[in-house]
């Protein structure tokens, strides 16, 4: 095989292998961002900054250049290995790796993964003593400093590893300063250090990779943000907050819109024709957070409101499937113990209506265990009931998870969940199925006591990743990390 055809393979053949090796990667560190990002998450798809007109956003710029360099590269590399390919291809290469907007996405993918909040500038620069006025960019090292350092402490160390797997920081200055020369078989650089030779065949597997890990991010990126089309527009959040997406038949997600119980909004929009927000500021130079101004606070009510009307959502639920987390309500509880007490002195019945009141969903979550499958596959759907089968135990029992929508949040419509799920029950019972069942949320702590060897005294433990135990928190980030898939253990007394 002569040197041409090395290189062939490695730029027709390798890339897909390399395709597929970055895709599979973005799509696991962008769905660990979304599991454990939350708003922040949302925050680093949209970029969220200052305002701007159109035309100010670098990224879009990099974008469109991208695809331009990248079909006179194709047009070109019709003739075979030439020079000006090569030229094209690193000229591709070094705008790729330059690329400010990429670095933040990641720098806070890491930030979603970790549950810590959005930086606007993660990479602040500095300012020269003798002259404070002046502001210097933080340079490219820089920048790849600060990332490798927060990949480690997000435990994501591999998105370096496969960076400095493309990166060369010899190839990228010698072509910017215009250092080099190409020969027939050799990329040189010729800059005021040591030179060095870098074959075709070593250069076209740095430009294959580049081009892949480069298109691997964008189609991941811009796929999620599609999807966001396809999802509801309106999500129920606490402290009585809606939040709307805004997205675009071509763009997906372009932006996001907070109701707020007192009639009060605030929005940021990023689209190609500008940058725009409403009572949104987000941390400059290094500082972190996104912060909404709320209007009003006196004025906020017990209420999911949008634009003026009670917002109500049908057949929706708190949890996802299979999930069974605490609930995150971040005023005092205090007041709605006090009113469910005074409606009802049935402890279930007041499990149900904290879950109602806490999260706005008129539902009932429910868990089942079986020594036997209930139903062939993973969902089945009755008349406002859903179950779905959760994930085997080690013990071979079948756990599944279940949910009744209510048409009202009063007495009579919980209890009347609450006996149809018992006759449920008690149905696979008579036909010899070992089935139990419980709510996910009852007013009441599961103790652990365990005795000291000398049978004398004993301590109390409360495991708060169990959502037994821990009921309501106002920020998850209190609690230990945890997977809060539902546990066999959790269904034990």
């Amino acid at each position: 095989m002569n040197n041409k055809q090395k290189i062939k393979y490695i730029f027709q053949d390798k890339q897909r292998d390399y395709c597929e090796k970055y895709y599979k990667y973005f799509d696991h560190l962008f769905s660990l961002a979304a599991k454990n990002g939350g708003l922040n998450y949302l925050f680093t798809l949209l970029r969220v900054s200052g305002i701007s007109d159109g035309g100010w956003d670098p990224f879009v710029e990099a974008e469109e250049a991208l695809e331009e360099y990248s079909a006179l590269l194709r047009r070109e590399g019709k003739k075979g290995l030439t020079k000006t390919s090569l030229r094209l291809g690193l000229l591709i290469y070094c705008h790729a790796i330059e690329m400010s907007a990429p670095y933040q996405i990641f720098f806070n993918l890491m930030r979603c993964v970790q549950s810590n909040s959005y930086m606007f500038y993660p990479y602040p620069g500095q300012r020269p003593r003798r002259d404070p006025l002046k502001f210097r960019p933080a340079g490219l090292g820089k920048k790849i400093e600060i990332l490798t350092e927060e990949c480690r402490k997000a435990q994501e160390d591999k998105l370096m590893k496969l960076f400095n797997q493309l990166f060369d920081d010899s190839i990228r200055n010698s072509f910017y300063h215009s250092s080099y020369t190409l020969t027939k078989t050799e990329f040189r650089t010729c800059e005021a250090n040591v030179p060095r030779a870098i074959s075709f065949v070593e250069l076209s597997e740095k430009l294959a990779k580049c081009f892949m890990f480069y298109s691997a991010f964008f189609h991941i990126y811009k796929r999620i943000k599609n999807h966001y089309s396809k999802n509801k527009r309106y999500h129920r959040l606490p402290d009585y907050q809606v939040l709307e997406i805004i997205r675009d038949k071509k763009e997906g997600l372009v932006g996001y819109k907070m109701h707020f119980s007192n009639g009060s909004i605030a929005s940021f929009e990023r689209s190609k024709e500008r940058v725009v927000g409403v009572n949104v500021s987000v941390g400059a130079f290094g500082k972190e957070g996104v912060s909404h101004s709320m209007g009003n606070l006196n004025k906020l009510k017990k209420e999911w409101i949008v634009n003026g009307k009670l917002f109500e959502e049908k057949n929706t639920r708190y949890n996802l499937p299979c999930v069974w987390m605490p609930i995150i309500y971040r005023q005092n509880t205090d007041k709605i113990l006090k009113e469910i007490r005074q409606i009802t002195n049935n402890e279930t019945i007041q499990g149900c209506l904290f879950y109602i009141k806490c999260t706005g969903y008129k539902a009932v979550e429910f868990v089942l265990k079986s020594n036997k499958a209930l139903f062939n596959g993973n969902k089945k759907s009755l008349p406002r009931m859903r179950l779905y089968r959760c994930k085997n135990t080690k013990k071979n029992n079948f756990i599944y998870d279940g949910v009744i929508f209510l048409d009202s949040d009063k007495v009579c419509a919980i209890q009347k969940a609450i006996n149809r799920i018992e006759r449920f029950v008690e149905r696979y019972k008579k036909d010899g199925f070992n089935i139990f069942y419980r709510l996910k949320y009852l007013l009441k702590i599961l103790k652990r006591s365990v005795r000291s060897k000398n049978k004398k005294t004993f301590s109390i433990s409360i495991k708060m990743d169990d959502p037994r135990n821990t009921l309501c928190i106002s920020d998850l980030r209190l609690l230990p990390k945890s997977d809060w898939q539902i546990k066999e253990e959790w269904l034990d007394d």
